[in-house]
């Protein structure tokens, strides 16, 4: 039952095929040429925004154009909600619409989407702005329902597509509010089409023709009136066609039909209601409460049968329902008509939502659709199901670089409910520590402890504390002894047989590196690795590039380069490569490079590993810091001296946060004497001239660069001259970076 097709099915996260399908332009269809031929003239057009408020018939205007017979570019629709708050998740489909149109689209970023941990989320919509340069076929990318996308970093990245996409491009957003983005900019440098609420309304040509097309005869006074009392609204039109099939005296209809918009809606909804037999009214109310449904899930959620046919029928007579696939399984409400519905369920029956949210979560978990039996599961208001549900399924979630969802899911069940489930609690404190939020993370583990005594088995970990230890001592953020206790105490409670164990002792290993122990941490390496199964490619992938990274310390970088090409066979075959947990395969090459003097292969195997670390975000900093200290002496000895100080600042910011650094604040400290002694021994000092020194130590002044000459009775020009030649020699590209420089040499 999962919506998904062949071309989509390789992405990850899972792709909802139903949020790629445009509203079908069928018979029905009434023709807008006011708006069409704003649309079709757009083309020059970075931005098409369509901002109306509900029911002036955005979407379909939009599908009407690209269903336009002199309409030539290609369309890729996606249709967003709420659960694209989680950017990744967002990205994911916008890549799956344009395949929809290329299928071939976006070789370079489906390793991305796949990568357990995923790459940053700029790295994704970078590569795709970059492809999508490649695409020289006219496209227009729909961007549907964009007031459903809360505010957040998905918001964000709608704004870098829209400046980036390139001039064969141009995306089209349909909203009910201006978006977040520079529109003044936009409108200003004539970069933005907009289409409002003033050219979607109906006029009585447009009107008389939808009447007709529903089969109700009006006289052209009546069509005005009604166009007037409707102020043109197109779903107070199209509703009021709904009540007239059925009405015996139109004209009285037309002559009593007054009100705003919502007056307006709350009426129609009593009459289109009250129209139909009771068995379809009862199944439009009940069915209401699913944001997507087919026949199958009514059917079991309402406790009924024909179900589908009923979707079929209700689609037939044009009641407001909106097909989702080509293959007429997946259906929804129009919004505005869903709302009626679940307006009246409230007050008629105002239990029997929550009962068919817990019905519908036990069914979607059935059919493995584990996103949207935990969405319903929240609505249900049913804390422990919901919790069970996302203590779960969060693992699949992180591996598709989604914890935003996890979040999204956390802050709609609250802190109160996630605190009375440990499993829940305990999950929320991954999420943090994976989140790089070391204050949120304790702050859950606290919590879990509170329900430590007497518990058993949890989750896959034999118990609460050792979930607990795992956490605090993979991560690390309280310091490196306390994480060496942490870890010693959940290897003590974890099973060696437990998945988790080879990962512990990796950590134990770890923390023997950063102690300065390398013999001691191979130990452990070597015991983790003999843990590990075929399987279990993360854990082999981590333990072999550690394992490498020591052996290279031993002073055995064949042995490190030969374990960090296995470690990178297994990345590259279960589509890790784009994983920051894999930041340890690049250093380990780069540090074998430079034991073996290949300073140019090193230092580009070190920037990759510093990269990978980076789209991680605030992750643990010790790997972190793992990759900044090495590449410091490498991108010195290429010339890159301002680049090797830049490190040191970065490794001094991280070191500062850590309560106890084991022998990194010693290392650091010694690379920061070797980088400045062999400056001074490089002989940048003698390479000045005098007359270079002399404008040299007026730098610091706020002395211009004439009155500098003045006061060395040199012309400007020459003056020009000399500070081209600091800037050169130092290595720099500005005054305030050659007084920067010259201090660190000890030249000042």
């Amino acid at each position: 039952m999962r919506p998904t097709d062949q071309r989509t099915a390789s992405l990850a996260p899972p792709i909802e095929r139903t949020k790629l399908v445009p509203p079908r332009v069928g018979t029905g269809w009434i023709s807008r040429p006011r708006p069409l031929r704003m649309l079709t003239g757009s083309a020059g057009a970075r931005l098409v925004l369509v901002d109306a408020p509900v029911g002036y018939g955005k979407s379909s205007v939009l599908a009407g154009w690209r269903a336009a017979e002199d309409e030539r570019r290609s369309f890729a629709w996606l249709s967003l909600d709420e659960a694209d708050a989680d950017p990744m998740r967002m990205l994911a489909h916008l890549l799956a619409a344009i395949r929809t149109e290329f299928e071939d689209f976006g070789s370079e970023i489906v390793p991305l989407l796949r990568a357990t941990g995923a790459a940053s989320t700029d790295l994704v919509l970078r590569t795709l702005l970059d492809e999508l340069s490649d695409v020289h076929a006219p496209m227009v990318i729909v961007l549907d329902d964009y007031h459903r996308l809360p505010g957040g970093r998905s918001r964000d990245l709608v704004g870098d597509l829209v400046m980036g996409v390139p001039a064969t491009a141009q995306v089209a957003i349909a909203t009910r509010a201006d978006p977040q983005l520079p529109l003044g900019r936009l409108r200003a440098t004539g970069s933005m089409s907009e289409i409002r609420a003033t050219d979607l309304r109906f006029d009585e040509t447009e009107a008389a023709r939808l009447l007709e097309a529903s089969g109700v005869s009006l006289s052209a006074a009546e069509v005005a009136s009604l166009v007037e009392r409707t102020e043109g609204w197109p779903a107070g039109i199209y509703l009021a066609a709904l009540s007239l099939r059925s009405e015996p005296d139109p004209s009285a209809f037309v002559a009593r039909f007054a009100g705003t918009h919502r007056h307006v809606a709350d009426y129609l909804s009593e009459e289109v209601l009250q129209r139909e037999p009771d068995a379809t009214r009862a199944f439009l109310v009940r069915s209401s409460v699913l944001d997507r449904m087919c026949g199958a899930l009514c059917d079991a959620v309402l406790e009924t049968t024909g179900s589908q046919a009923i979707l079929a029928e209700l689609e037939h007579s044009n009641l407001l329902v909106v097909p989702l696939d080509d293959e007429r399984t997946w259906y929804r409400y129009h919004h505005l008509f869903g709302e009626m519905l679940r307006a009246e369920l409230a007050r008629t029956d105002p239990g029997l939502a929550t009962r068919i949210h817990t019905a519908a979560s036990r069914w979607f978990e059935a059919q493995g659709l584990h996103e949207d039996a935990i969405r319903h599961a929240i609505s249900a208001g049913d804390d422990a199901l919901a919790g069970d549900l996302i203590a779960q399924q969060w693992p699949s979630l992180f591996s598709a670089g989604r914890l935003e969802t996890v979040r999204q899911w956390f802050r709609a069940l609250g802190e109160d409910a996630i605190e009375k489930h440990p499993a829940v609690a305990l999950t929320a404190g991954w999420v943090a520590a994976l989140g790089g939020e070391p204050e949120a993370m304790e702050r859950w583990l606290v919590a879990v402890e509170k329900h430590t005594d007497g518990e058993g088995p949890i989750e896959g970990r034999s118990s609460l504390e050792a979930g607990v230890a795992t956490v605090r001592g993979l991560f690390g953020y309280r310091g490196l002894s306390a994480r060496h206790r942490d870890l010693v105490r959940a290897t003590e409670l974890e099973p060696r047989g437990s998945t988790w164990h080879p990962l512990l002792l990796w950590g134990l290993g770890h923390v023997a590196l950063l102690s300065g122990e390398p013999l001691a941490a191979r130990r452990r390496f070597e015991d983790a690795l003999s843990l590990t199964s075929p399987q279990d490619a993360i854990s082999r992938m981590i333990v072999l590039s550690y394992l490498a990274i020591v052996e290279t310390e031993l002073g055995r970088p064949d042995s490190g380069a030969g374990l960090a090409l296995r470690a990178e066979a297994i990345a590259r075959e279960s589509g890790l490569t784009a994983d920051p947990r894999g930041s340890g395969i690049p250093l380990a090459i780069g540090l074998a490079a430079a034991a073996t003097g290949d300073l140019v292969a090193a230092q580009d195997a070190m920037e990759r590993a510093l990269v990978l670390r980076r789209s991680a975000g605030r992750l643990s900093p010790w790997a972190t810091l793992d990759v900044l200290l090495p590449l410091v002496p490498v991108r010195f000895m290429r010339g890159d001296t301002p680049g090797a100080e830049d490190l040191l600042d970065e490794a001094r910011a991280l070191l500062a946060e850590l309560e106890d650094a084991g022998d990194l604040p010693r290392r650091l400290e010694e690379t920061d004497r070797l980088l400045r002694r062999s400056s001074r021994d490089s002989g940048f000092g003698q390479t000045l001239t005098d007359r270079e020194m002399a404008v040299l130590r007026l730098m610091p002044s706020d002395l211009s660069l004439r009155e500098i000459g003045a006061q060395l009775y040199l012309s400007l020009n020459t003056v020009k001259t000399h500070s081209r030649a600091i800037y050169r020699k130092l290595g720099v590209s500005s005054r305030s970076g050659a007084v920067d420089r010259a201090r660190s040499l000890q030249l000042l």
